[in-house]
Formats: structure tokens, sequence, C-alpha cells
């Protein structure tokens, strides 16, 4: 009887998919999903598991003795070339573009990519095409992106010299420059006046750093302890999105504090910071004028009666594929804005969006369709470390909640009591591991005892730690009261929907044992405003990332450090890493974890790295920060048929060559993807 909660919420999305897949439910553009019938294939034959990349046009020509005598732009752009209103392909690359080449090959110009989010303004989340540099493969060394050197200078990793692309341009055809990474440095992270008003996205990563312009295409960055290129990774992503010579109408450094305060007032903002940070937003884009040196650049938000974003191609952009041909290849993208993750779904299901990743309890479902002919599926593998954890306050702000939420008794009380083999069996088909927040076996930080602590399922034991932590008076509906009498209520936030039904069956598991939670999805923006004020009590975290390829130790460490803003489960501690005149110390267990990750950050050693890094796996262990449920599983790819040069899986999201959808394209002989909503 236990797992009603769940399998209602299941069942009820299966019949639902499943009634919309048997009625050939008819939604906008579904004709071009069920025109072919004919066997699908993958198209051109795989040359590569990951796109191939290289530096410049001289570097493919030493690796292949092939030699890029032209470039060539899309037909999409050839009116405005002819008309003078853009100029020749070869005056709007870089003298020296990046040179991608596809998993399938050499792409077609044209077509228009169709995804969904539930996002209200249908922007593109979180795009990572603009970043300085990704990661190889063995995540050894670097592959250059927008730079096209980068070199360290001292013996110890204090000193590196970067080299920019010259005649790298933003989508309006502006330099982009050693201006642009000294702006952003400068006169975002590092500027008095904001940082005292509470400072903008991530400045905290700057505390350190020096950067100095040598000349318009050079940077020399200075840090104040040895630091390796990976670990500048969110850096190197900031410093893609600061157009210096546009923000600086935003300013008050440039158009001073009158003019800047009247603007804020006009456009109904309360503070400076929070009116900039709208303009610079780099998440989601929220002026559409800013310029941008992705692929695609905003054409319109999803607002004002619209439901779909609109985003076109960038005709500066600054890579091409072998043949000479600037991309992206697809013209434009569209974003539907759906009422749910569950409508973007049977979309998806449907062959109506271009490509969508789902979660693999739709299994079934995605084949069925696949093999009706509407999509193609492939395997999605993730970079997370768990599939979902539970976050319980530690800074929370009333004492015995506080104390309760510290005592390692409660929390291991709370990890026996979760039935992890009933959660992967009734939503994951049996394919979820159990397993706590930690790197996987093959990884070389791999922490046996973390990886496996409280993971039995074992009631007995669990009410035993849950009396011995103070929880051992229950009132009449056997439900636990806190040490000094009051009901135990504890509200588990979420900001995923896919986590429904892993909440419900963990908040049906810890009733048995006389605890009360209740579950309650939030939008992110609520998560981040209870996040800020120190309000949250407990949160239901999605794909705790952090492992990728045996380097998890260098970015979103959240599960063992208060270092990101996803940390739900030490909000002060959190806000005092970022300023130690805010929030709260931690205690002494965390900053003896804190001083090993200072310690694990400032060495070029990854023997010494490992070692701190064990250091603060074992504090972990001992206190389980967050209460991991299975390993991640993996996710669904499910593509609409006329997909092509996309990775048949999904690689660690520092490792840009997995995803470049810069060399994704449209195949019009299957025909669709070119009609747009």
């Amino acid at each position: 009887m236990r797992a009603k909660p769940a399998l209602r919420a299941t069942a009820l999305l299966v019949l639902i998919v499943a009634a919309f897949l048997v009625l050939n439910i008819a939604v906008r553009g579904s004709g071009r999903a069920t025109k072919a019938m004919a066997p699908l294939s993958d198209g051109p034959p795989y040359i590569s598991e990951l796109p191939q990349i290289w530096t410049t046009p001289r570097d493919y020509e030493k690796a292949t003795g092939k030699r890029i005598a032209t470039f060539r732009q899309s037909p999409y752009l050839d009116e405005a070339v002819a008309s003078g209103r853009l100029p020749p392909v070869e005056q709007r690359l870089p003298d020296e573009p990046l040179v991608v080449h596809g998993v399938q090959g050499i792409g077609r110009y044209g077509g228009i990519y169709i995804e969904a989010s539930p996002e209200k303004d249908g922007a593109l989340e979180q795009n990572w095409l603009p970043h300085l540099m990704w990661w190889k493969h063995d995540f050894q060394k670097p592959y250059l992106n927008l730079v096209k050197a980068f070199d360290r200078i001292d013996a110890d990793g204090r000193e590196y010299v970067m080299k920019l692309r010259k005649g790298l341009k933003w989508s309006d055809g502006h330099p982009y420059t050693a201006d642009d990474i000294l702006f952003l440095v400068y006169d975002v992270a590092k500027y008095a006046p904001f940082e005292a008003a509470g400072g903008t996205p991530n400045s905290y990563l700057f505390r350190d750093i020096e950067a100095e312009r040598i000349d318009d295409y050079t940077v020399r960055w200075r840090f104040g302890k040895p630091r390796s290129p990976m670990s500048m990774s969110s850096i190197f992503y900031l410093a893609g999105h600061y157009p210096a010579h546009w923000l600086k109408q935003f300013h008050p450094r440039y158009v001073g504090a009158e003019k800047v305060d009247r603007m804020v007032r006009d456009e109904g903002f309360d503070t400076v910071i929070n009116w900039f940070n709208h303009h610079l937003d780099h998440y989601h884009q929220h002026d559409l004028d800013k310029p941008s040196l992705d692929a695609w650049v905003t054409a319109r938000f999803a607002a004002d009666g619209f439901n779909v974003g609109v985003f076109k191609r960038n005709p500066y952009y600054f890579a091409v594929d072998p043949e000479g041909n600037q991309l992206p290849y697809m013209d434009e993208r569209h974003v539907v804005v759906t009422s749910s993750k569950a409508v973007a779904e049977l979309r998806a299901l449907n062959g109506d969006l271009s490509f969508y990743h789902m979660p693999l309890r739709n299994y079934v479902l995605a084949k069925r369709a696949e093999k009706a002919g509407k999509v193609r599926v492939h395997p999605w593998t993730r970079s997370a470390l768990n599939l979902a954890d539970i976050q319980f306050n530690v800074t929370h702000p009333d004492p015995v909640i506080r104390a309760l939420y510290r005592d390692r008794r409660f929390k291991f009380g709370v990890s026996h009591a979760i039935d992890r083999k009933r959660i992967s069996e009734l939503l994951y088909h049996g394919l979820g591991e159990p397993w706590q927040v930690a790197p996987y076996e093959d990884d070389p930080f791999y922490h046996e005892r973390l990886a496996r602590t409280a993971l039995a399922f074992d009631p007995e034991k669990a009410n035993a730690l849950l009396d011995e932590s103070g929880l051992d008076r229950r009132d009449e509906d056997g439900l636990r009261r806190l040490p000094d009498g009051r009901p135990l209520v504890i509200s588990l936030l979420s900001i995923q929907e896919r986590m429904d039904g892993v909440a419900e069956l963990i908040v049906d598991d810890l009733r048995n044992v006389g605890v009360r939670m209740v579950y309650r999805p939030v939008d992110p923006a609520a998560r981040s405003e209870l996040h800020q004020a120190n309000r949250l009590d407990a949160v239901l975290w999605h794909d705790s990332y952090g492992t990728n390829g045996g380097t998890f130790m260098m970015w979103q460490q959240n599960a063992y450090i208060p270092e990101w803003w996803g940390c739900n489960w030490a909000p002060l501690w959190q806000q005092w890493f970022h300023d130690s005149t805010k929030g709260q110390e931690p205690n002494a267990i965390m900053l003896e974890a804190l001083d090993h990750f200072d310690a694990a950050r400032s060495t070029l050693s990854l023997e010494e790295n490992r070692r701190h890094w064990k250091a603060i796996l074992d504090i972990a262990a001992d206190n389980l920060w967050s209460i991991g449920t299975l390993r991640h599983p993996g996710d669904l790819a499910v593509l609409a048929p006329y997909m092509r040069n996309v990775p048949r899986t999904r690689k660690s999201i520092l490792r840009g060559d997995w995803g470049r959808q810069d060399v994704w394209w449209i195949d019009e002989e299957r025909g669709a993807g070119n009609e747009g909503w």
C-alpha cells in the first residue's frame, strides 16, 4: 500500500502519454512527424563519437593535409550582404576561425530547430558555446574556443597569458577584445559600489584575480594562489557574455550615477544592481539589444501575445566547418513555451520537437514512438553524481531545527528510511543503483565509504537513530515531535517537475518512520528567494553535478562545500564563503573542509589534489550534507527524424565538444524542420 501516491501519479502520466500516442492528437506541426513511415535511419554514418575540433585553419591543415581556401555563408544571409547591410563573410569571421567537424561530417544549411521550455520567456538557457576555452576528452588539457592560445608563464600556476582571436566580433559587429574581459573583472566583478550592493552573479570568483591588458587581443591573468586551468572554468564561461561597449550605457562609471538612478526608476527596478543584472543576464537574456557571441541571437521573446521565443543565426559567429562554411548550419531556433515539462514530453514523443531529453521512465513510450516512425531515440548519459538528493538546511533560523539538521543521527536515520530500490523499480525500470552523492568507481576520486554510507533500507535502524536524535516523542498519529514538543513538519521543495514521483515516494517512506514531510514544487525564482533569505527547510535537488571524468572536484562542489548557489543545505555558510562579512561562519568541521578545498584548488599536483579531496569526502561521509538516492540512470534523447550530427551519447557539461549545436543540421529530405511555429 505504501507505493500508492507515486503509483497514482506515475500511472496517470503513463495513461495520458499512451492515450496521446494511440490517438495521435494533432498538435500543430504533427503532420510533418507522420509523413514518412519508411524505416528511420541516423542518416550519414557516424565518423566520430564527438565533434572534431581544430583551433585554427592552420591547425586543421597541419593535422589533415587539407587547406580551407575559401569561406561561405548560409543563403539566409545572402540578401543582407547583397544589400550592404552586412559585410562579406570573410570580413565577419575572425582572422583565424575555429574549425569544427560534426560527428556525421559536413552538414547543410537551413531549417528551424524547434525545442520546448516551460520558462515563460522561451529563452535559450545557459548558452555554453561562447566559452573562452573548453576541455579535451581526458580533461588534462583545454581546447581553445574563443581564444587561440593559452599558456602558463610561471612555474607554480599563478600567471597565464591568453591570446584572443583577432577579428572576433559580437553579433552587432563590434570587436571582442581584451577590453571586454577587463570590463567584466574591474567594472563588474570588482566594482566597489556593486560589491557593496551584493554584487553581480559569481563576483566572488574574482576575489584573488587580476587581469592585465597587454594589447587588444592579449590578456595576462594573475592569481593570488596557484590555479589550474580547470579551476578557472566558470570565469572563462562568464567572459564570453559581457559586451563592454554595450553594457557601459548601464554603468554608473560611464554615464554617471544620476542618469543611472533615473533609468532604474523609469524601468521599475528597486536597486541599481538588480537593474544592471537584468540587462547583463547571461542565463536568460532579457534585453533584445544585447550583443552575443553565441551561434544564435535573440530576435523575439515569448511575450506580447507570442508563445514562441525566436533566435536567429549570428552573422558574426566565430567558427567554420572543414569546407569553410560558417557555422551554425541551422538558421533559426524556436523555443515553444509549454505549460509543463509533461506537455513538452508529449510534443517530443509525437515528433514535434527537433530534440528533447527526457527521463528514462518514458523509455517504453519513446521506443513505441520510434517504432511508429515519429522519432529516433538515443541514450543520454549524465555527468550527475546522483539522480536526486535531499538537502536539509543546517543554517536553519530555528535553533531547535538547526541542531536537528546538524545531527548526523537524524540524517543517517532519514537515509536508512528511504527505499531506494522501490524508487528505481517504480520510476526507472530498476536501472538506478542506490548511491549517495559520491563519485563513481571509475573516477580517480572514488570514495567507497561515502558512496555506500547509510544506503540500506532499514526502517528499524532508521527509527532507532531518529529516536536518538531527540525525536523520541510522537503524537496520537504516530508522527514525531521536536525535542521541545512542537510537531515536526518538514517542507520539502523542488524546482523540477520530474522529481515529483521521487518526492512522493520519499515522503511516503519517511511517514512510515514517523517523520511528516510535505512536498512543495516551486519555481526556480521562489527557491532562489528562499535561499537568499535562509528560509529553506529541505530541498530535493536534482542532478547533483560534480563528476567529469575524474575532475569532479573542480566545479559545482555543492554536495560537499557551500560554494555554489545550488547549496541548499547551508545558505548562510554559502553567503559567508562568498563574503566573510555576510551570512554565518561555518562550524569547525566545515572550516576544516574549506581549508582542504582551498588547498585543492591551489595546487597543480593531481596527487595533492586527491589527498585534499579525500579529506573533504571523509568529512562528507561523516555528516551526509546531502542524502543521495540513486546513481543517475541517464535520460533519453528523443530526436526528430530529420536531425543530424547529434552525438549519440552525452558527455560532461564541461566538455564543450559533446553537444556543439552549431554543427547540428536539419536533413530537409526527411521533409521537416523548416516550418517553425
